[in-house]
């Protein structure tokens, strides 16, 4: 990926470069019109932008994995005992859908949690490599609210390629809000939050249940079979998160952002229910229930 940008870097300087050269555009292998070079350069720099696009809201499929042995995922010939402990064994061996690092950092965090402060901050993040439909939808509704109240905070994580062009939707108020294209410490980022917006992949769901932050899931709209809505939506039953879908009217996601804001209330209440719903310790503890009783 980081190739595909360093080409539409290169294109785009190209496009530029060569925008008073006029040359014989071609169609169907003979001369057509005339048009500039630079024009042909920024129609291949908006190809490739295109691909990276797709690659960046499609990289948590990625991370789907096709388990083997389940009769095409029936389970019909696999026994209880590797339907029940494969995707927690998968879990420890990979470090997902929790991240350790992530777990050490909030329980930091928790420790020094205190009660509603008069500020209120907000974290967007799109995953790693950001969200190109995510970040277009949130960043106006985020910009007005920051400018409406002083005391409202922003980090949004957006990948590298919306970096410039969040800024200036953010332009009013930079002292407010920080744009960057990668989290490195995402406890740390969790920590500081009073409300997360964010996809739905699975990774980020257990996170965000683990930390207890109320939530605001967009899901990809090409996700396979929609799973980022299915997986949102136990947090949602739970009471802990509201769901908006990108291709919806964008008051959608402005009301759900203002209830949050506004009702301190509501916060404590979507915090204590995913505080309700996770067990992170789940192996630790049934670990030591099997040592317990086997003696018996």
């Amino acid at each position: 990926r980081k190739q595909l940008e360093r080409l539409h870097d290169t294109l785009m300087k190209k496009s530029e470069e060569f925008d008073s050269v006029i040359k014989m555009g071609r169609t169907q292998l003979q001369d057509a019109v005339p048009i500039r070079l630079g024009q042909e350069f920024g129609a291949w720099r908006c190809a490739v932008e295109r691909d990276i696009t797709r690659l960046r809201d499609v990289s948590d499929e990625l991370a789907i994995v096709n388990m083997g042995g389940t009769a095409i995922g029936t389970s019909l010939n696999a026994s209880s005992f590797y339907v029940s402990h494969i995707v927690g064994a998968l879990a420890e061996l990979t470090g997902l859908p929790l991240r350790q690092s992530v777990l050490d950092a909030l329980a930091r965090a928790e420790a020094e949690r205190h009660a509603e402060s008069q500020g209120f901050h907000v974290l967007v993040t799109g995953g790693s490599q950001g969200a190109h439909g995510l970040n277009l939808l949130v960043s106006p509704i985020l910009a007005s609210l920051a400018l409406s109240d002083k005391h409202v905070t922003i980090t949004h994580q957006c990948g590298t390629a919306d970096v410039d062009a969040l800024r200036e939707v953010y332009a009013q108020t930079p002292k407010q809000v920080e744009v960057v294209p990668f989290i490195e410490d995402m406890g740390a980022a969790y920590a500081r939050a009073d409300l997360v917006i964010a996809r739905a992949g699975a990774a980020t769901c257990f996170e965000l249940a683990r930390a207890a932050i109320p939530v605001i899931f967009i899901p990809l709209p090409t996700a396979a079979d929609d799973h980022q809505r299915l997986n949102a939506q136990s947090l949602v039953t739970c009471g802990g998160a509201l769901c908006v879908d990108q291709n919806g009217p964008a008051a959608n996601l402005a009301e759900a952002i203002r209830q949050i804001y506004s009702e301190p209330l509501l916060r404590k209440i979507m915090r204590q229910a995913l505080q309700d719903l996770p067990h992170p310790d789940a192996t630790q503890a049934l670990a030591a229930l099997i040592l317990a009783n086997a003696s018996h």
